[in-house]
Protein backbone atom coordinates (compact mmCIF):
# COMPACT_ATOMS: atom_id res chain seq x y z
CA UNK A 1 0.00 0.00 0.00
CA UNK A 2 1.19 3.44 -0.82
CA UNK A 3 2.71 5.44 1.98
CA UNK A 4 1.30 8.83 2.87
CA UNK A 5 3.66 11.74 3.51
CA UNK A 6 3.07 15.27 4.66
CA UNK A 7 4.93 17.99 2.80
CA UNK A 8 6.80 20.71 4.65
CA UNK A 9 8.60 21.12 7.94
CA UNK A 10 6.42 20.36 10.96
CA UNK A 11 7.79 23.45 12.69
CA UNK A 12 6.47 25.75 9.97
CA UNK A 13 3.04 26.64 8.65
CA UNK A 14 2.10 25.56 5.15
CA UNK A 15 -1.07 25.12 3.10
CA UNK A 16 -2.87 21.87 3.82
CA UNK A 17 -1.49 19.45 1.24
CA UNK A 18 -0.80 15.73 1.18
CA UNK A 19 1.48 13.77 -1.10
CA UNK A 20 0.92 10.09 -1.70
CA UNK A 21 3.36 7.82 -3.44
CA UNK A 22 1.82 5.96 -6.34
CA UNK A 23 0.15 2.66 -5.34
CA UNK A 24 0.59 -0.53 -7.30
CA UNK A 25 -0.34 0.60 -10.75
CA UNK A 26 -3.43 -1.16 -12.06
CA UNK A 27 -3.88 -2.01 -15.68
CA UNK A 28 -6.02 0.05 -18.02
CA UNK A 29 -9.22 1.07 -16.33
CA UNK A 30 -11.68 -1.60 -17.36
CA UNK A 31 -14.65 -0.07 -15.58
CA UNK A 32 -15.33 2.85 -17.92
CA UNK A 33 -18.35 2.38 -20.11
CA UNK A 34 -20.08 4.60 -22.67
CA UNK A 35 -22.11 7.35 -21.06
CA UNK A 36 -25.55 5.83 -21.26
CA UNK A 37 -28.33 5.84 -18.69
CA UNK A 38 -29.51 2.41 -17.53
CA UNK A 39 -31.64 0.88 -14.84
CA UNK A 40 -31.00 -2.39 -13.13
CA UNK A 41 -33.45 -5.22 -13.35
CA UNK A 42 -34.72 -4.66 -16.88
CA UNK A 43 -35.26 -8.07 -18.42
CA UNK A 44 -33.26 -8.96 -21.48
CA UNK A 45 -35.75 -9.61 -24.30
CA UNK A 46 -35.97 -13.00 -25.96
CA UNK A 47 -34.24 -13.31 -29.30
CA UNK A 48 -37.50 -13.84 -31.20
CA UNK A 49 -38.69 -10.44 -29.91
CA UNK A 50 -35.65 -8.58 -31.23
CA UNK A 51 -37.25 -7.43 -34.49
CA UNK A 52 -40.38 -6.26 -32.66
CA UNK A 53 -38.51 -3.77 -30.48
CA UNK A 54 -36.61 -2.42 -33.46
CA UNK A 55 -39.76 -2.12 -35.56
CA UNK A 56 -41.54 -0.29 -32.77
CA UNK A 57 -38.63 2.10 -32.29
CA UNK A 58 -38.48 2.79 -36.01
CA UNK A 59 -42.25 3.37 -36.16
CA UNK A 60 -42.02 5.59 -33.10
CA UNK A 61 -39.55 7.88 -34.84
CA UNK A 62 -41.72 8.07 -37.94
CA UNK A 63 -44.75 9.23 -35.96
CA UNK A 64 -43.24 11.05 -32.98
CA UNK A 65 -43.68 14.84 -32.74
CA UNK A 66 -40.34 16.23 -33.96
CA UNK A 67 -40.00 18.48 -30.93
CA UNK A 68 -39.77 15.35 -28.75
CA UNK A 69 -37.66 13.02 -30.91
CA UNK A 70 -36.62 12.73 -34.54
CA UNK A 71 -34.09 11.39 -36.99
CA UNK A 72 -31.01 13.54 -37.51
CA UNK A 73 -30.53 15.29 -40.84
CA UNK A 74 -28.37 12.46 -42.22
CA UNK A 75 -30.80 9.81 -41.03
CA UNK A 76 -28.04 7.63 -39.55
CA UNK A 77 -28.97 8.41 -35.94
CA UNK A 78 -31.88 9.76 -33.95
CA UNK A 79 -32.25 12.29 -31.15
CA UNK A 80 -34.52 12.39 -28.12
CA UNK A 81 -34.89 16.10 -27.41
CA UNK A 82 -37.13 16.06 -24.35
CA UNK A 83 -36.50 12.82 -22.42
CA UNK A 84 -39.13 13.47 -19.73
CA UNK A 85 -41.92 14.33 -22.15
CA UNK A 86 -40.81 11.53 -24.47
CA UNK A 87 -41.08 9.02 -21.62
CA UNK A 88 -44.44 10.35 -20.49
CA UNK A 89 -46.24 10.66 -23.82
CA UNK A 90 -44.44 8.58 -26.46
CA UNK A 91 -42.95 5.48 -24.85
CA UNK A 92 -46.26 4.18 -23.37
CA UNK A 93 -47.82 4.27 -26.83
CA UNK A 94 -45.41 1.58 -28.05
CA UNK A 95 -44.18 -0.18 -24.91
CA UNK A 96 -45.64 -1.33 -21.59
CA UNK A 97 -43.80 1.23 -19.50
CA UNK A 98 -42.96 4.93 -19.40
CA UNK A 99 -39.31 4.85 -18.27
CA UNK A 100 -36.74 6.55 -20.45
CA UNK A 101 -33.93 4.68 -18.67
CA UNK A 102 -35.52 1.34 -19.61
CA UNK A 103 -35.84 2.44 -23.22
CA UNK A 104 -32.14 3.39 -23.24
CA UNK A 105 -31.23 0.04 -21.73
CA UNK A 106 -33.10 -1.78 -24.50
CA UNK A 107 -31.20 0.23 -27.08
CA UNK A 108 -27.96 -0.73 -25.37
CA UNK A 109 -28.86 -4.42 -25.52
CA UNK A 110 -29.28 -4.15 -29.28
CA UNK A 111 -25.90 -2.50 -29.70
CA UNK A 112 -26.92 1.15 -30.04
CA UNK A 113 -24.37 3.71 -28.92
CA UNK A 114 -25.06 7.04 -27.27
CA UNK A 115 -23.21 9.73 -29.19
CA UNK A 116 -21.03 11.50 -26.63
CA UNK A 117 -20.60 14.76 -28.53
CA UNK A 118 -23.42 16.23 -30.57
CA UNK A 119 -22.80 15.95 -34.30
CA UNK A 120 -22.55 19.08 -36.43
CA UNK A 121 -25.95 18.42 -37.98
CA UNK A 122 -27.48 17.99 -34.53
CA UNK A 123 -26.01 21.27 -33.31
CA UNK A 124 -27.30 23.02 -36.42
CA UNK A 125 -30.76 21.56 -35.90
CA UNK A 126 -30.75 22.64 -32.26
CA UNK A 127 -29.83 26.18 -33.27
CA UNK A 128 -32.71 26.27 -35.73
CA UNK A 129 -35.09 25.19 -32.97
CA UNK A 130 -33.52 27.60 -30.47
CA UNK A 131 -32.73 24.66 -28.18
CA UNK A 132 -29.66 23.36 -26.35
CA UNK A 133 -28.17 20.12 -27.76
CA UNK A 134 -26.53 19.34 -24.40
CA UNK A 135 -29.96 18.19 -23.19
CA UNK A 136 -30.48 15.92 -26.19
CA UNK A 137 -29.75 12.20 -26.33
CA UNK A 138 -28.44 11.03 -29.69
CA UNK A 139 -28.26 7.30 -30.51
CA UNK A 140 -26.70 5.49 -33.44
CA UNK A 141 -26.51 1.99 -34.89
CA UNK A 142 -25.01 1.23 -38.28
CA UNK A 143 -28.06 -0.83 -39.26
CA UNK A 144 -30.70 1.54 -37.90
CA UNK A 145 -31.10 4.06 -40.72
CA UNK A 146 -34.01 6.21 -41.87
CA UNK A 147 -35.73 4.74 -44.91
CA UNK A 148 -34.00 1.34 -44.55
CA UNK A 149 -36.40 -0.95 -42.70
CA UNK A 150 -34.72 -3.82 -44.53
CA UNK A 151 -31.67 -3.38 -42.29
CA UNK A 152 -33.58 -4.05 -39.06
CA UNK A 153 -32.82 -7.77 -39.07
CA UNK A 154 -30.20 -7.55 -36.34
CA UNK A 155 -30.68 -8.93 -32.88
CA UNK A 156 -29.25 -8.87 -29.43
CA UNK A 157 -25.58 -8.69 -28.66
CA UNK A 158 -24.08 -11.91 -27.32
CA UNK A 159 -25.10 -12.83 -23.75
CA UNK A 160 -21.46 -12.71 -22.69
CA UNK A 161 -21.07 -9.17 -24.01
CA UNK A 162 -24.28 -8.03 -22.34
CA UNK A 163 -23.35 -9.59 -18.99
CA UNK A 164 -19.86 -8.10 -18.89
CA UNK A 165 -21.08 -4.70 -20.01
CA UNK A 166 -23.73 -4.67 -17.29
CA UNK A 167 -21.18 -5.69 -14.68
CA UNK A 168 -18.88 -2.90 -15.87
CA UNK A 169 -21.66 -0.34 -15.61
CA UNK A 170 -22.63 -1.36 -12.08
CA UNK A 171 -18.99 -1.49 -11.00
CA UNK A 172 -18.41 2.05 -12.29
CA UNK A 173 -21.40 3.30 -10.30
CA UNK A 174 -20.22 1.55 -7.14
CA UNK A 175 -16.70 2.87 -7.63
CA UNK A 176 -17.96 6.45 -7.83
CA UNK A 177 -20.35 6.06 -4.88
CA UNK A 178 -17.74 4.42 -2.67
CA UNK A 179 -15.09 7.05 -3.40
CA UNK A 180 -17.58 9.79 -2.51
CA UNK A 181 -18.61 7.96 0.67
CA UNK A 182 -15.04 7.47 1.93
CA UNK A 183 -14.12 11.04 1.04
CA UNK A 184 -17.11 12.31 3.04
CA UNK A 185 -16.08 10.24 6.06
CA UNK A 186 -12.52 11.57 6.03
CA UNK A 187 -13.46 15.22 5.53
CA UNK A 188 -16.26 15.00 8.08
CA UNK A 189 -13.87 13.64 10.70
CA UNK A 190 -11.34 16.33 9.90
CA UNK A 191 -13.91 19.06 10.35
CA UNK A 192 -15.17 17.77 13.73
CA UNK A 193 -11.99 16.45 15.37
CA UNK A 194 -9.24 18.76 14.19
CA UNK A 195 -8.96 20.42 17.65
CA UNK A 196 -8.69 17.20 19.67
CA UNK A 197 -5.50 16.05 21.38
CA UNK A 198 -3.23 13.67 19.54
CA UNK A 199 -4.05 10.49 21.58
CA UNK A 200 -7.79 11.01 21.13
CA UNK A 201 -7.44 11.73 17.44
CA UNK A 202 -5.44 8.55 16.88
CA UNK A 203 -8.13 6.41 18.49
CA UNK A 204 -10.91 8.11 16.57
CA UNK A 205 -8.95 7.81 13.34
CA UNK A 206 -8.91 4.04 13.88
CA UNK A 207 -12.69 4.18 14.14
CA UNK A 208 -12.79 5.98 10.81
CA UNK A 209 -10.74 3.16 9.29
CA UNK A 210 -13.24 0.61 10.62
CA UNK A 211 -16.17 2.60 9.25
CA UNK A 212 -14.48 2.80 5.86
CA UNK A 213 -14.03 -0.97 5.92
CA UNK A 214 -17.75 -1.36 6.55
CA UNK A 215 -18.55 1.00 3.66
CA UNK A 216 -16.32 -1.04 1.37
CA UNK A 217 -17.95 -4.36 2.25
CA UNK A 218 -21.43 -2.91 1.86
CA UNK A 219 -20.77 -1.49 -1.60
CA UNK A 220 -18.97 -4.60 -2.84
CA UNK A 221 -21.92 -6.67 -1.67
CA UNK A 222 -24.06 -4.70 -4.12
CA UNK A 223 -21.74 -5.71 -6.93
CA UNK A 224 -21.88 -9.34 -5.83
CA UNK A 225 -25.69 -9.22 -5.67
CA UNK A 226 -25.83 -7.90 -9.22
CA UNK A 227 -24.16 -11.07 -10.50
CA UNK A 228 -26.28 -13.62 -8.61
CA UNK A 229 -28.90 -13.73 -11.36
CA UNK A 230 -26.33 -14.06 -14.13
CA UNK A 231 -25.37 -17.34 -15.73
CA UNK A 232 -22.24 -18.58 -13.88
CA UNK A 233 -20.80 -19.55 -17.25
CA UNK A 234 -20.90 -15.89 -18.31
CA UNK A 235 -19.55 -14.31 -15.12
CA UNK A 236 -17.35 -16.57 -13.01
CA UNK A 237 -16.08 -15.75 -9.52
CA UNK A 238 -12.67 -14.75 -10.82
CA UNK A 239 -14.14 -12.17 -13.19
CA UNK A 240 -16.26 -10.50 -10.52
CA UNK A 241 -13.31 -10.53 -8.12
CA UNK A 242 -11.21 -8.75 -10.74
CA UNK A 243 -13.77 -5.97 -10.90
CA UNK A 244 -13.90 -5.66 -7.11
CA UNK A 245 -10.11 -5.42 -6.87
CA UNK A 246 -10.00 -2.82 -9.65
CA UNK A 247 -12.55 -0.74 -7.74
CA UNK A 248 -10.37 -0.84 -4.63
CA UNK A 249 -7.20 0.02 -6.55
CA UNK A 250 -8.87 2.96 -8.23
CA UNK A 251 -10.15 4.39 -4.95
CA UNK A 252 -6.80 3.95 -3.23
CA UNK A 253 -5.14 5.86 -6.06
CA UNK A 254 -7.71 8.65 -6.28
CA UNK A 255 -8.59 9.10 -2.60
CA UNK A 256 -5.83 11.64 -1.71
CA UNK A 257 -6.80 13.90 -4.59
CA UNK A 258 -10.53 13.55 -3.87
CA UNK A 259 -10.04 14.36 -0.19
CA UNK A 260 -7.88 17.38 -0.98
CA UNK A 261 -10.44 18.71 -3.45
CA UNK A 262 -13.23 18.23 -0.91
CA UNK A 263 -11.25 20.03 1.81
CA UNK A 264 -10.55 22.96 -0.50
CA UNK A 265 -14.20 23.26 -1.51
CA UNK A 266 -15.53 23.20 2.05
CA UNK A 267 -13.16 25.82 3.42
CA UNK A 268 -14.53 29.38 3.41
CA UNK A 269 -12.77 31.66 0.95
CA UNK A 270 -10.84 33.67 3.60
CA UNK A 271 -9.60 30.49 5.27
CA UNK A 272 -8.24 29.18 1.99
CA UNK A 273 -5.76 32.01 2.06
CA UNK A 274 -4.49 31.15 5.53
CA UNK A 275 -1.54 28.94 6.25
CA UNK A 276 -2.51 25.68 7.93
CA UNK A 277 -0.64 24.04 10.78
CA UNK A 278 1.47 20.93 10.53
CA UNK A 279 -0.98 19.27 12.95
CA UNK A 280 -3.83 19.68 10.46
CA UNK A 281 -1.73 18.31 7.64
CA UNK A 282 -0.69 15.39 9.81
CA UNK A 283 -4.30 14.57 10.70
CA UNK A 284 -5.39 14.64 7.07
CA UNK A 285 -2.56 12.33 6.05
CA UNK A 286 -3.38 9.98 8.94
CA UNK A 287 -7.02 9.71 7.91
CA UNK A 288 -6.15 8.98 4.28
CA UNK A 289 -3.66 6.38 5.42
CA UNK A 290 -6.26 4.64 7.60
CA UNK A 291 -8.70 4.54 4.69
CA UNK A 292 -6.05 3.18 2.33
CA UNK A 293 -5.17 0.44 4.80
CA UNK A 294 -8.83 -0.58 4.92
CA UNK A 295 -8.82 -0.76 1.12
CA UNK A 296 -5.63 -2.84 1.18
CA UNK A 297 -7.10 -5.31 3.68
CA UNK A 298 -10.15 -5.82 1.51
CA UNK A 299 -7.94 -6.37 -1.55
CA UNK A 300 -6.10 -9.12 0.30
CA UNK A 301 -9.44 -10.66 1.28
CA UNK A 302 -10.68 -10.66 -2.31
CA UNK A 303 -7.54 -12.16 -3.83
CA UNK A 304 -7.26 -14.77 -1.06
CA UNK A 305 -10.82 -15.91 -1.71
CA UNK A 306 -10.12 -16.42 -5.41
CA UNK A 307 -6.87 -18.26 -4.69
CA UNK A 308 -8.69 -20.59 -2.33
CA UNK A 309 -11.34 -21.26 -4.96
CA UNK A 310 -8.72 -22.39 -7.48
CA UNK A 311 -7.42 -25.12 -5.22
Amino acid sequence: MAGVQVEGDAAELHPLRIRVSTPVSPGPDSLDTPDDSCTRGTKRPRREEAALFLEKTYELLERCPPDLASWTAKGDSFVVKQPSAFAEHVIPTYFKHRKFSSFVRQLNLYGFRKVRAASASTVEEAEEEDASPKDWWEFRHERFVRGRRDLLCFGLRSPEDVAVRELSRIAAEIRSDLLACITARVTGFLRVHRDQTDPTREADADAVGEAVGSDIRQQLALLQASTTTSDPKLLDAETTCMYRVEILKFISRELPRAVQDAVDKRLPAPEKLKQRSAKDRSLLALLVQKAQKALERQMHTETAAVSAGRR
